[in-house]
């Protein structure tokens, strides 16, 4: 996620940076994208496939000269602080200092990273994910939910007035602990986004058939994937491949 004061600032490389997960192929997606730094991190969840690429924060982090502001639920918190404690405080008998600085966001509650284009608002909201305690993420008009399978009343609340919503659904057929593309498509009509991305697609999914079947305002995600939306009222200003 990027915000800048306007799109020639954005272009210019003046943008606020916000990486939520740290998934572990983060090296390779941060070199793809051209991404030289970012502000701060948001976890979604402490699944092995959004958290265990967190070392490679480090270079980040020794190119800003500070560490990097952390937002999760508690239980995340609690699940990286035993396996990664070394990111968020320097070990006994070790020199090497800290990478983050965690804080416990819980549902309903805002809070903002700064940087050089201004400051990003975001929240979080509970989420059914299997048994996995998990958040979806809010910013602005922006809404993401990477793994899904459950939504109760306040979370459709906290999704409401969405212009993008990039939403998991895994393959056609249910799954236990994510959603599937009917599902998602559900969800989708239910709150009306002007754009809804589905993401976290399975390799059982080919794209260009899942593209020709998708009602209009609804689209497949792909690697490398940019979304533009326009920072006074979300509308979509470019979609295209970084």
């Amino acid at each position: 996620m990027e915000r800048a004061h306007s799109l020639e600032a954005l272009k210019a490389g003046e943008a606020t940076r916000l990486l939520i997960d740290t998934s572990p192929d983060l090296r390779e997606q941060m070199l793809s994208a051209g991404v030289t730094s970012i502000d701060g991190v948001a976890f979604t969840h402490a699944h092995a496939d959004q958290a265990h690429g967190i070392d490679d924060v480090r270079a980040f982090v020794y190119r800003r000269g500070a560490r990097l502001d952390a937002m999760m639920n508690s239980q995340t918190q609690s699940l990286l602080r035993a396996r990664f404690g070394y990111i968020f405080e320097t070990p006994e008998g070790s020199g090497y200092p800290p990478l983050m600085r965690d804080h416990g966001l819980e549902a309903g509650q805002t809070a903002s990273i700064d940087g050089p284009g201004g400051k990003i608002e975001l929240s979080l909201f509970d989420v059914v994910h299997g048994r996995e305690p998990c958040s979806g993420v809010r910013i602005g008009p922006l809404a993401y939910t990477p793994d899904v399978n459950g939504l109760d009343q306040k979370a459709m609340q906290a999704l409401s007035g969405t212009s993008l919503w990039i939403v998991d659904a895994l393959r056609d057929k249910p799954h236990p602990s994510h959603a599937h593309v009917n599902l998602a498509l559900d969800w989708l009509s239910q709150i009306k986004p002007r754009l809804g991305v589905l993401t976290n697609l399975h390799i059982d999914l080919d794209y260009k058939d899942l593209l020709e079947r998708l009602p209009e305002g609804v689209r497949p995600a792909y690697d490398g994937l940019q979304i533009i939306l326009a920072p006074s009222d979300g509308a979509l200003i470019d979609l295209s491949r970084i």
